[in-house]
């Protein structure tokens, strides 16, 4: 259509006289507020009024919110400042209809696809990529084949063996039901991340559970004691977690001023066990637990469970409620020899690329052959992330509406100016130009208001996001994380860029079709 369309349509939109800088009041003055209270939090912090901790947690906190919410407030009401400063009231308002739905689109799909992500990142961190069973769930007597093969695979970098059984764990105060698995420490955390989720104890601990027997910790070689001061028969204990979510060694004194020498115990093997699940039981690095199996001997009245003595070497922390609450860790001997049972339930693998295991899947299933089965981690949790991509469409779709709304005002502003400059209309169609110049003018004056309010919402967007992935805290208590999750995915953007351009487009075709109607003398005559 030529630069003729498209010079007349910008100058539609701009306005002829400036307004004056009062319109910049309202952002100013949120301004002044929001800088006031970063900076009295700063002073604060500095001053040592409010320490670190004391600052996450007032951040997490009403005043983070209301931080939010001022600053929110500012940005919005500069963008609209700005916006009414250059074009008319009603190009304005629609352009920044525009911007507020592809912002509220890019900050929401980018927070969702954080939590998908998260949540992605901890069940394939305590799981695996891909699981090999037998295809008649009996244990898989010699693991050592099926392991070569798998290492012998294409994008296969680690493979560990686990046996997994439903039993009972009691404590001193509380017992529960749990899943233990019985894994090889050798080479479990090429394929998990157990090891980096011990908070406290260690992994080793379960290959070496006679450091356990004194009390708990060996204090020449472990981070949370070595610089404790401890003399000969000191007795060492870890406290629960405080407000600041800190485990604490203490040493208990004897009483009277006399000297209490350890109590002797035996050596027992280790387990794991989740924070939750600590937590249920009251127990702690070194106390003493025992796991119930009721697949026991045969006693005069039936039945009898069988029971076997652990020892806390660990506490770990997942991130996810199901696992910290329910899943206990002993080394593979020993639980062959507590269930009584000789191989593997199955074998986890971990692959190069999460995204590509049904790839590795299709490669071991015809080299197993029809003994075993192999699943990856994305038909294990088909339901769970079906339902993410549901939800995050259906999110889509529904914020979409914003920029629904923002068509009116374009169709709105169309309609205006077609009355309003429906005798500069007749004139141009009176020197020569033709249906399709008046056209394409109301079709980039559409085309302009969506580009500028969909680049403002997605860069506006992209940057909040950026601050909510740095400075968004979570209590941790409540959402069991400590980061607001945020990741933006190009494709997101570039859907939300389109979406907006084509709803401003389609929103311009009514109001350019009436203007190209419009009849030289009919717009004479109206004028």
């Amino acid at each position: 259509m030529g630069p003729f369309p498209g010079m007349i349509a910008r100058r539609y939109l701009q306005r002829e006289a400036k307004l004056s800088a009062a319109v910049y009041w309202i952002p100013g003055i949120l301004f002044v507020i929001g800088a006031l209270a970063g900076g009295a939090l700063l002073w604060m912090r500095e001053s040592h009024v409010l320490r670190v901790q004391q600052l996450r947690m007032t951040l997490s906190g009403p005043l983070f919110i209301a931080l939010i919410v001022v600053a929110i407030l500012f940005e919005w009401s500069l963008v609209f400042a700005l916006l009414v400063r250059r074009f008319t009231i009603f190009a304005s308002i629609a352009t920044f209809g525009l911007y507020l739905g592809t912002w509220a689109l890019v900050t929401a799909l980018s927070v969702m696809a954080g939590f998908e992500g998260d949540l992605q990142h901890k069940i394939i961190g305590e799981n695996a990529h891909v699981t090999i069973t037998r295809a008649d769930e009996k244990p898989i007597e010699d693991p050592s084949v099926p392991t070569q093969i798998s290492l012998g695979t294409k994008g296969v970098i680690g493979v560990t063996p686990y046996l997994a059984s439903e039993l009972m764990i009691s404590s001193a105060t509380n017992v529960a039901g749990v899943l233990v698995r019985g894994i090889d420490t050798q080479t479990v955390g090429t394929v998990t991340d157990l090891a980096k989720n011990v908070e406290l104890g260690k992994l080793d601990y379960l290959d070496h559970p006679d450091k356990l027997r004194d009390l708990g910790f060996d204090r020449e070689t472990d981070e949370d004691t070595k610089n404790v001061p401890a003399e000969r028969g000191d007795v060492l204990r870890l406290e629960p977690p405080s407000k600041s979510g800190k485990f604490e060694v203490k040493k208990i004194e004897p009483k009277g001023g006399d000297e209490v020498p350890l109590p002797e115990r035996r050596v027992v093997p280790g387990v794991l066990v989740g924070a939750e699940l600590a937590k249920m039981l009251r127990v702690y690095v070194g106390d003493d637990v025992n796991l119930i199996s009721p697949l026991g001997g045969i006693g005069p009245t039936g039945p009898i469970p069988k029971s076997k003595p652990f020892r806390v070497a660990g506490i770990f922390k997942s991130g996810m409620y199901e696992y910290d609450s329910k899943f206990a860790y002993v080394q593979l001997a020993a639980a062959e020899r507590f269930l009584e049972e000789k191989g593997a339930t199955g074998l986890k693998i971990k692959v190069s690329d999460p995204e590509h295991s049904e790839e590795v899947m299709a490669l071991l299933q015809p080299q197993l052959g029809p003994d075993y089965q192999v699943e990856e981690w994305k038909g294990q949790n088909r339901s769970l992330f079906a339902a993410l991509k549901l939800e995050k469409a259906v999110m889509f779709i529904a914020l979409s509406f914003i920029i629904l709304v923002a068509a009116f005002s374009i169709v709105a502003t169309g309609m205006m100016l077609v009355m309003e400059k429906g005798r500069e209309i007749a004139v141009l169609k009176s020197m020569g130009a033709s249906d399709g110049t008046v056209l394409g003018i109301f079709v980039y004056l559409g085309f302009f208001i969506g580009l500028l309010g969909a680049v403002i919402g997605i860069a506006l967007g992209a940057a909040n996001c950026l601050v909510l992935a740095r400075f968004g805290q979570m209590d941790s208590e409540v959402y069991y994380m400590t980061q607001l999750p945020v990741k933006m995915h190009g494709a997101d953007l570039v859907a939300v860029f389109i979406a907006a351009v084509v709803i401003a487009l389609g929103a311009t075709l009514y109001p350019a079709w009436k203007a190209a109607r419009l009849r030289p003398v009919d717009g004479l005559r109206d004028a």
